[in-house]
């Protein structure tokens, strides 16, 4: 008789964990779809970006976003037949918009690391750049990372940046200033406060060329240094249905699109 209802106990707990985890399963696929569903609703996507982050995301001289990420966005917009609403925050910001769901993608120029990859789901790659740092002092120009790697020597970055997270994992003796966009970071660097900027090597370049008094300073990318960066759009990591909508459209859009070659669009904004 024991035998018969621990036999009996055991069923009806099997099946109350299926019937949970079918009911999970489906309380899952529904948000994944109403979230969709939700943005074909309301007529717009809401799209997190910096508009600090050039060649992705920055404004023109009459205050516009312009870049690829914003390009992107709108291509993507425009194929589910709906509009592209950008909410501008920093990046720090923006990671948390997107887990409370105050937006639906981040297109800034967003990095994939590790730590970031824990809390959301970032597409394929659709661009890989690197670090590079840029100088007027012979030695920083050159990269000599001996050199640059003392207390001495002052770099300025974007906080909350991964070029934050590689400046300290690679030149950890030297004094570090952040602020919070690469405006305030050129005005540090250019006033000589700094004797360096760390960023992306897209932004260095930009920089140098876009600022008519940068006298004897010069740009070197620090691929030495194995920094390789992958960007991605970043989605919510309980909403697969969306992501893999995101994703297909990433993969597919440098190949099919004959307005977005994304490889080659950070020249166009360079001129």
């Amino acid at each position: 008789m024991k035998k018969i209802i621990s036999a009996i106990l055991m069923l009806s707990i099997i099946s109350i964990f299926v019937g949970c985890n079918s009911q999970t399963t489906k309380e899952t696929e529904k948000k994944a779809v109403s979230t969709i569903e939700q943005i074909q609703t309301n007529g717009y996507i809401n799209i997190g970006t910096t508009g600090e982050q050039f060649p992705f995301s920055f404004k023109d001289k009459d205050g516009n976003l312009q870049g690829i990420d914003i390009d992107l966005a709108n291509k993507f917009a425009e194929e589910l037949g709906i509009k592209a609403k950008f909410i501008q925050e920093d990046i720090d910001q923006l990671q948390t918009s997107l887990i409370n769901k105050k937006i639906d993608i981040i297109l800034s120029g967003f990095s994939i690391t590790v730590k970031r990859n824990t809390n959301l789901l970032f597409t394929s790659p659709y661009f890989e750049t690197g670090k590079a740092i840029l100088s007027r002092i012979p030695e920083i120009k050159k990269g000599d990372k001996e050199f640059i790697n003392r207390k001495e020597v002052t770099l300025v970055t974007i906080d909350k940046s991964s070029s934050l997270e590689f400046l300290k994992e690679n030149f950890p003796n030297a004094t570090v200033i952040t602020k919070e966009n690469i405006t305030e970071c050129e005005e540090v660097l250019f006033s000589g406060e700094a004797n360096g900027y760390i960023g992306d090597y897209e932004l260095c370049e930009n920089l140098f060329f876009s600022n008519k008094n940068n006298g004897d300073y010069n740009f070197r990318n620090l691929g030495t240094l194995d920094n390789h960066e992958f960007i991605g759009a970043a989605v919510s990591a309980d909403d697969f249905h969306f992501f893999n909508l995101v994703d297909n459209f990433i993969k597919k859009i440098d190949r099919e699109s004959q307005d977005i070659k994304i490889e080659e669009s950070w020249l166009k904004y360079s001129n």
